[in-house]
């Protein structure tokens, strides 16, 4: 969280973000695991990850001076110039890395709007659960923005690659974008312009017919 006393802004929509994360993403995709066994193999691995990281969060939140963690929530001071940043950065990765490269049919055996709703927004909540909030905002508090923001990266790229194996430009573009994105966020201590990408991509995707 912010250095000192945590801003009102910053501590009313972060409590808001997790809020919602639980009504609207943890809730969820326990519901799919129990009742939809042919999604319950890929939901399971996003269940473990969200658990880890909301407790990662909970005890940062409640001793932020006794933990080895720091975490990122969302500073709504120039929300505006981070949305118009991520927007930016959405464009660029998807021309760099190619549109039919970075935007990539999702193939898991749900409808339209579940594949949506799963891969557009749930999936990547998780994914910026631990790749942001955790991992961005421990590393960047530890070694600086820079490194922080290249370290993350290459975490992020590395899980990704399951999805995008050995394409070099693909890679390239996933690495340029959180390098970027980190230090933004760094710099805004808010996880929009890492976050919002993310989404804008993930929904495309989930969008095309897998």
């Amino acid at each position: 969280m912010p250095e000192g006393e945590m801003t009102t802004s910053w501590g009313k929509a972060t409590n808001l973000m997790h809020l919602q994360f639980f009504l609207l993403v943890f809730l969820p995709l326990l519901w799919i695991y129990v009742n939809l066994p042919e999604l319950a193999d890929l939901v399971l691995i996003y269940l473990v990850i969200a658990v880890f990281g909301s407790l990662v969060v909970l005890i940062e939140r409640m001793s932020p001076k006794g933990t080895p963690w720091a975490v990122m929530g969302i500073n709504t001071e120039n929300l505006g110039q981070q949305v118009l940043s991520a927007v930016s950065i959405a464009v660029v990765t998807i021309i760099v890395g190619g549109r039919e490269g970075v935007i990539v049919p999702v193939r898991i055996p749900a409808e339209t709007f579940m594949r949506i709703y799963l891969w557009g927004y749930a999936l990547m909540a998780v994914e910026e659960l631990l790749f942001t909030q955790v991992i961005l905002a421990t590393v960047e508090e530890r070694l600086g923005i820079v490194p922080g923001a290249l370290i993350a990266a290459v975490t992020f790229v590395v899980f990704h690659w399951r999805i995008y194996g050995w394409n070099f430009r693909i890679l390239m573009a996933l690495t340029l974008y959180r390098i970027v994105a980190g230090i933004l966020s760094g710099l805004y201590k808010s996880v929009v312009p890492t976050s919002f990408p993310h989404l804008i991509i993930n929904v495309l995707a989930a969008a095309r017919f897998g």
